[in-house]
């Protein structure tokens, strides 16, 4: 990465990202929805949309560009001036489950096994208390 990008160079990231934002689906136009939905803190996403600071750990800068789904390098790209690489393509996995976030996995497992419970029981069990 160049030196020191401008804060011409971060407003550009800025509204790259929130045009990415859109691309990945009408659900996102909520800043806090997609944060939600990807595991990024609100604050520091709408910061970096905003082009309001510059100051962020290179991890944080990785884990914006998989949640945005920008190839690794994407930002450090936009801020010399560049555009971001191509989107690496989703892992595709058995379990549906795998997309969400951990705790939103860690509720649904749980959901699950609730409900593979009441298979379990016999007719007319679950009124007997």
């Amino acid at each position: 990465m160049s030196p020191m990008p401008d804060p011409d160079d971060w407003r550009r990231l800025g509204l790259l990202l929130q045009r990415r934002r859109g691309e990945l689906g009408p659900q996102f136009a909520n800043l806090a929805k997609f944060t939600a939905d990807r595991g990024l803190n609100y604050r520091m996403a709408w910061d970096l949309e905003a082009g309001a600071r510059d100051n962020y750990r290179t991890a944080t800068l990785r884990a914006v560009e998989v949640a945005y789904g920008w190839g690794a390098g994407s930002i450090d790209r936009v801020l010399e001036g560049g555009e971001p690489a191509a989107e690496r393509p989703p892992a595709r996995s058995a379990n549906p489950l795998d997309a969400l976030p951990p705790a939103k996995r860690a509720v649904a497992e749980e959901f699950i096994r609730l409900l593979q419970g009441l298979g379990d029981e016999a007719p007319g069990e679950r009124n007997s208390a």
